[in-house]
C-alpha cells in the first residue's frame, strides 16, 4: 500500500505494558512443558543465552540504530504492493497453555492470557538477519520417515521505516527436513529484487511503487512461492515485475521473469491457481480504462495464453482482488466493493483503506470462467471482503438437476481488516481486537440439467459452514487443505484463529466440515503463521499427512512445528537457528529419491 512507513526496529511503542521483560520467556518454558497436545512431552532444547543475546540485537536502539532507520526512512520508497497475505499478532504474556476442540465451548476462546507478547512480536517486526549457508535446526520429538524436502516461505524481512504489515522487503526462510536421519538444517536470505538493492544502496529516491524507475510498480516479491518443474521456486508479489525464479536449495535469486508477449496489465495475484492439466491459471490487471486478462501458463516455460477478458464495472476505479479459486472446470474469482482509487496509487495520499476506498452498496461481483475458455458468467452477491479462498469444488445442485460451485473462504463484513494489520496497531497493547473474518460458504450455479452454463444469477450471502463461530474466535484465515483435494470435494480445512482478545491471531484451527467442529490450539503468547498441508506420499485418507507451521515463539525464538493432520498433536519441533520475522506463502518440495 502506497505511503506505508513508519515502524521503527526495536521500537518498545506500546510494548513496556507488556509487563516484566522474563514473562515471554517463563510463558515459553511453560509451553515448552505442554507444547500443546501439539508438542507434549518434548524438549524443545531452547538456549536462553542465545535467545537473550539475539532480543538484544532485535531490540538494539543504539545511536547507530537510529541512523541506520534514518537513512533507511529518507531512502524507503511507497514500494508496497497492492497485498501481500494476512498473518496475526498481540500482546502480553502469559504461561497457560491452552488447546480446545470441538467440545470446547464458546468462552474457552476467550482469554487475558491471549496476546503475543513483546519479545515474539519483536523478532516478527525487526530486521531479520541473513544466513546463507545452511545451519543445523536441532529437533525435538520425531520427524515422519517419509517427510524428506525443503518447505520454504515467503514474506518481509526489514520493517525499518514501514507502517504496514505487508511493506518489507521480500525474505525468502528455508528448512531441509530429512525425517529418515531426524536431522533439519536452514537458512535465510533477501530476495535480489531491483527493490531491495535500490533502498539498501540508497541511490535515489523512489517514487510510489518504484515508478521512478519506469517499472510498473514494484518487484518486490514477496507474497508468495509457486513450486515449479525443473527444481524452482516462482516468487511472486501482486506487479507484473514482482516474479522472480528461486532456487530452493540455496535461496539464490536466479532471474526476474519477463514476458516477450503483449499481456496488457501491471497488476496480477500472488496466488495463481493449478489446473487439472498442470497448467497456471492467473489473469493480469490494465487501468484505468482496462479489466481482467486471464491466462493459462505454461509451468515449464511461462508462456501464457489468454482464455478470458472481464471488464472492470468502473473504468476509472477497478478492484482489487487477491485471491481466486479453481475447480475441476473453472477458476472462481471474487470481486468484493473495494475500489482502488488512482489518485491515491498515484499520488500517494490515503484513502480510508490504504489506497482503496469501500463501497458497499455496489455489492460483489463473482465471475466463474470456463477453464477451456469457452466463456465467463458474472453473478452479484451481497457486499463483503476477503483476502483469501480456501477451496472451491462443484457438485450436484441442491436447488435443480444441473450442478453448482461450493466455494469456502474467509468473509469479513468490511475491509477494517487492512487498517488492522498497520504496524501501529499490531504493535499496541493491548490494542484493538482483531477484525471477525469467519469461515463461510458461497453457492453458485454453474449448469442446468442440459449442462449449458446457467446466469448471471443473484446469490445469496455466505453461510456458516461450522455450528460454533465462537469456537475459532471468530477468526479464520491462510486456509489450507490437503493438495490433493484442491477442486475436489473435501472435509478438513486448516488456518489460523484467535484466542480472543487478540489483535491478531493467534493459534491454529482444524475444521471439520462433516461435522461443522472446529479443534483449536494455541501457545499463549506465541504467533502461529500459515500451515502447510504434505501429504503423506501413500496416504489414503485426507488427513493422511502433517502440517508445517512456522511459529514465534513467547520469547522470539522462531520454531517449525509439525503437526499430524489428522488430530492436531505434535510430531516435532524444528528449533531455527535464528530468529524469522513474520511469515506469508510458502511451498513445500519433496526430496527426489
Amino acid at each position: 500500500m502506497t505511503a506505508l512507513a513508519g515502524i521503527r526496529a526495536g521500537s518498545s511503542d506500546g510494548d513496556d505494558s507488556d509487563g516484566d521483560d522474563n514473562d515471554g520467556e517463563e510463558g515459553e518454558e511453560e509451553g515448552d512443558k505442554v507444547v500443546m497436545r501439539a508438542v507434549e512431552g518434548l524438549d524443545n532444547g531452547e538456549d536462553e543465552q542465545r535467545e537473550e543475546e539475539d532480543e538484544d540485537e532485535v531490540e538494539g536502539g543504539g545511536e547507530e540504530e537510529e541512523e541506520e532507520e534514518e537513512k533507511m526512512r529518507s531512502c524507503f520508497f511507497k514500494h508496497n504492493i497492492l497485498f501481500k497475505r494476512l498473518c496475526h499478532q498481540g500482546g502480553a504474556a502469559d504461561s497457560v497453555w491452552t488447546c480446545q476442540g470441538a467440545a470446547a465451548s464458546s468462552s474457552t476462546t476467550f482469554s487475558s492470557s491471549a496476546y503475543v507478547t513483546k519479545e515474539a512480536r519483536q523478532t516478527a517486526f525487526g530486521l531479520a538477519k541473513e544466513q546463507v549457508e545452511e545451519a543445523n535446526a536441532p529437533v525435538s520429538g520425531n520427524l515422519p520417515s517419509w517427510l524428506r524436502g525443503t518447505v520454504v516461505i515467503n514474506g518481509c524481512g526489514d520493517y525499518r521505516g514501514m507502517e504496514h504489515l505487508f511493506d518489507g522487503f521480500a525474505f525468502l526462510t528455508r528448512i531441509h527436513l530429512d525425517g529418515v536421519t531426524g536431522r533439519a538444517t536452514a537458512s535465510q536470505r533477501f530476495l535480489d529484487t531491483d527493490a531491495y538493492r535500490s533502498c539498501m544502496a540508497c541511490m535515489f529516491s523512489c517514487g510510489v511503487f518504484g515508478m521512478s524507475k519506469g517499472r510498473a510498480f514494484t518487484d518486490n516479491a514477496s507474497i508468495n512461492l509457486i513450486p515449479l518443474p525443473g527444481n524452482r521456486l516462482l516468487a511472486l508479489g501482486e506487479t507484473r515485475s514482482a516474479a522472480y525464479i528461486v532456487d530452493p536449495a540455496t535461496l539464490a535469486t536466479v532471474r526476474q521473469v519477463e514476458y516477450d508477449d503483449d499481456f496488457p496489465g501491471d497488476l496480477t495475484t500472488a496466488h495463481p491457481k493449478v489446473a487439472p492439466d498442470g497448467s497456471i491459471m492467473n489473469f493480469t490487471r490494465s487501468l484505468p480504462l482496462g479489466g481482467y486478462h486471464v491466462f493459462r501458463q505454461d509451468p515449464v516455460t511461462l508462456r501464457r495464453t489468454k482464455i478470458a477478458f472481464i471488464r472492470d464495472r468502473n473504468p476509472w476505479a477497478p478492484c482489487w482482488v487477491h485471491d481466486m479459486a479453481i475447480t475441476s472446470s473453472s477458476l472462481v474469482v471474487v470481486e468484493t466493493p473495494l475500489f482502488i482509487s488512482m489518485a491515491s496509487l498515484i499520488l500517494g495520499t490515503k484513502r480510508p483503506y490504504a489506497f482503496m476506498d469501500w463501497k458497499p452498496e455496489a455489492g460483489c461481483r463473482v465471475h466463474v470462467i470456463a477453464l477451456d475458455g469457452s466463456g465467463v458468467v458474472t453473478h452479484t452477491a451481497p457486499a463483503f471482503f476477503t483476502f483469501h479462498l480456501g477451496n472451491a469444488f462443484e457438485r450436484p445442485s441442491g436447488t435443480s438437476s444441473g450442478t453448482e460451485i461450493c466455494l469456502d473462504f474467509s468473509v469479513y463484513d468490511d475491509p477494517e481488516i487492512i487498517n488492522d494489520l498497520s504496524l501501529d496497531r499490531l504493535k499496541a497493547f493491548p490494542g484493538k481486537d482483531i477484525s471477525p473474518g469467519r469461515l463461510r460458504r458461497l453457492v453458485i450455479p454453474l449448469r442446468d440439467a442440459a449442462n449449458r452454463p446457467v446466469g448471471p444469477s443473484s446469490l445469496a450471502a455466505p453461510v456458516p459452514l461450522l455450528t460454533d463461530e465462537n469456537a475459532y474466535g471468530n477468526f479464520f484465515e491462510f486456509p489450507a487443505i490437503n493438495p490433493r483435494f484442491r477442486g475436489k470435494p473435501y472435509r478438513y480445512m486448516y488456518g489460523t484463529a484467535a484466542i480472543r482478545p487478540t489483535n491478531m491471531g493467534n493459534a491454529l484451527a482444524r475444521h471439520d466440515l462433516e461435522k461443522g467442529s472446529s479443534f483449536v490450539c494455541s501457545i499463549p503468547g506465541s504467533m502461529p503463521g500459515q500451515p502447510i498441508f504434505v501429504p503423506r506420499p501413500d496416504g489414503s485418507t485426507e488427513d493422511d499427512g502433517v502440517l508445517l507451521a512456522p511459529k514465534i515463539m513467547p520469547g522470539g525464538r522462531s520454531v517449525l512445528c509439525v503437526y499430524d493432520a489428522a488430530d492436531m498433536s505434535g510430531l516435532a519441533n524444528v528449533d531455527l537457528p535464528f530468529k524469522v520475522p513474520y511469515r506469508f506463502h510458502g511451498a513445500y518440495v519433496a526430496a527426489k529419491d
